[in-house]
């Protein structure tokens, strides 16, 4: 629902709450040495985060608090970007990698590559 609210520390743990009560929800953890980026699509079902130094995009189901995939781009990730219609995301390198990847959140594999 797009009721909820998802804030990120440096740490990564990743915080839901309710827009209506300011309750926490729901405490996430990934990565804690990284600082992540992170995505909520816009269904508000999932969200996507992605470390600057890792090269691996957890989508997490934001109703059960659990990593449904993990997307490994090629190199290290210098974007995560979400689809307007929540059901994909694109990631991408830097210098090195100028590739674009969109991947399926639901399914959790690889659509395109350009």
């Amino acid at each position: 629902s797009g009721d909820r609210l998802v804030t990120l520390s440096p740490r990564g743990v990743v915080i839901v709450w309710d827009a209506s009560s300011s309750e926490a929800l729901r405490r996430m953890s990934w990565h804690p040495h990284r600082p992540p980026f992170i995505r909520v699509l816009d269904d508000s079902s999932f969200a996507m985060l992605g470390g600057d130094a890792t090269d691996i995009a957890a989508v997490w189901s934001l109703d059960s608090g659990s990593v449904v995939h993990e997307l490994r781009h090629p190199l290290q990730m210098m974007l995560l970007e979400g689809s307007a219609c929540g059901s994909a995301m694109v990631t991408a390198g830097g210098v090195w990698d100028s590739r674009v990847f969109v991947w399926d959140v639901r399914a959790g594999r690889l659509q395109r590559e350009f």
